[in-house]
């Protein structure tokens, strides 16, 4: 993008292309951030009051699906106004902000300016009374969710069990994942990815058959890990083998492997090399003639590289990586509704909204992968004990099996699509709406024919070229 304090008037595809690849946009294609001057004169109005906020942020559109439009504020920009706003959140709602608190410091400054922002554009607005509703992530709301702290109109989980506080379920896009056997071929490729990061671990004494291996991730968040550490202490009794962390050692693993790979791969191709030239003189290659004195030395050096770090105990590995969800067999309590779409069979409770909502719209959820702990009506040991007979029986499964129960998973997907909870953010918005606007039927009334549709208000985007229309 240019480096001076200019904007893209538009974002066309070219445009962005030209952008990413650091060529200069033209005059006309290019708005002055003048501190809302050039917004003013050509009404753009969403661009000033966002500029009325902060000294510094970005308008643009969004590449996702339906390029949205977007407004980035840049937070450092009302940071001078910080303690003003963390003073007048005290003042009215006694809630404290640690000073050195960074992402607690982040949500008040944007809570702020959103605030401000919105101000203006309702000020802004003359002949009908607008109807505005802000929704928010539980990042920047969280703040405000807190049990006596409330002071949200509406708020919104999975479950149930909150229904006094909270009401609607959160979707996914569907389509983004949905592709007809699509997911398992990624499941394939992201699993090979990890038999070579497990292949470097336990270098030197791999004996156990990487197809029958099963892996398994946990949340990093609350009480989970520990749920899971509980119930993987029973598998221990099952299963015994000494843990050891991950450490230098395991880096050292897993550079000779990855060495020794690419070695064999190498003389894999000079050795095929040489059998077609000899063939090619009319006779069978001789056991001598595969290998040079140079590969024989360079793969007994690495040979002996593992020796020496050969370790004679069996390791068990722990690694939390986001790269490798695709890859994993079975996901426990993170992101179930991600494993959903993905087709990665889950462990959920029935304290948690997903599993409320599995359990209250699918019938046996654990044939289709989505299994529920029962944490409401049984004891914390009772619990683990049943979480450890879900893993305990899912590692009996035989990879038919668990290919099986990914198919019945996916197909799952259709249930948290925009299509089937889209109608609950309406109706919650349009409740919100109702508790600020108890004549809320008359106001829409009042507004029909006066409100400006997308297609009235949107400028022309201006063009450098016909070409680009």
């Amino acid at each position: 993008m240019a480096t001076h304090n200019w904007m893209p008037r538009n974002l066309s595809s070219s445009k962005v292309a030209r952008a990413l690849a650091g060529e200069e946009l033209g005059d006309r294609e290019v708005l002055p951030l003048d501190e809302g001057i050039t917004a003013r004169e050509e009404g753009r109005f969403v661009f000033e009051c966002a500029w009325e906020v902060a000294n510094k942020c970005m308008y643009g559109r969004w590449l996702i699906d339906g390029y949205p439009k977007v407004i980035l504020f840049d937070l450092a920009s009302g940071s001078n106004k910080m303690d003003e706003w963390k003073h007048e959140l005290f003042e009215r709602c006694r809630i404290g902000i640690p000073h050195e608190d960074i992402e607690s410091n982040d949500a008040v400054i944007l809570g702020f300016m959103v605030a401000i922002f919105l101000r203006h554009f309702r000020d802004a607005i003359s002949g009908y009374q607008p109807l505005v509703a802000a929704h928010f992530h539980e990042w920047q709301a969280g703040l405000l969710l807190y049990y006596k702290y409330i002071c949200t109109i509406f708020w919104f989980r999975y479950s149930s069990i909150t229904y006094r506080e909270g009401y609607i379920y959160i979707f996914l896009k569907y389509n983004n994942y949905y592709r007809r056997n699509f997911f398992q071929n990624l499941h394939s490729i992201a699993k090979e990815k990890i038999h070579n990061f497990i292949r470097g671990h336990f270098h030197g004494h791999l004996d156990f058959d990487l197809d029958k291996t099963v892996y398994f991730f946990t949340a990093g968040r609350f009480f989970f890990p520990i749920f899971m550490i509980l119930q993987c202490s029973i598998l221990q009794h099952l299963f015994p083998a000494p843990a050891n962390s991950f450490n230098v050692e395991s880096l050292k693993g897993q550079a000779v492997t990855k060495q020794l790979k690419e070695v064999v791969d190498r003389i894999k191709e000079n050795v095929g090399q040489r059998i077609f030239d000899i063939c090619l003189q009319g006779h069978l290659p001789e056991e001598e003639d595969l290998l040079s004195s140079a590969e024989r030395i360079q793969s007994s050096f690495l040979l002996y590289r593992l020796l020496l770090v050969w370790i004679t105990k069996t390791l068990f590995v722990v690694v939390i990586l986001e790269y490798f969800l695709r890859t994993m067999n079975h996901g426990g309590k993170y992101t179930p509704a991600e494993c959903t779409v993905m087709g990665i069979p889950s462990i959920s409770t029935n304290l948690s909204g997903f599993g409320c909502f599995m359990q209250e719209h699918v019938e046996d959820p654990a044939s289709y992968g989505i299994y529920v702990v029962d944490r409401r009506f049984k004891s914390a040991e009772d619990s683990i004990l049943q979480l450890a007979q879900i893993m305990y029986d899912f590692c009996g499964m035989s990879r038919r099996q668990r290919i099986i129960q990914r198919n019945r998973t996916e197909r799952l997907s259709e249930l948290l699509d925009w299509n089937s909870l889209g109608v609950f953010y309406s109706d919650c918005r349009r409740q919100a709406l109702e508790k600020l606007h108890p004549e809320l039927n008359t106001i829409i009334r009042k507004n029909e024919g006066m409100v400006p549709s997308a297609a009235t208000s949107r400028r022309p985007s201006v063009h450098s070229s016909d070409e680009e229309n």
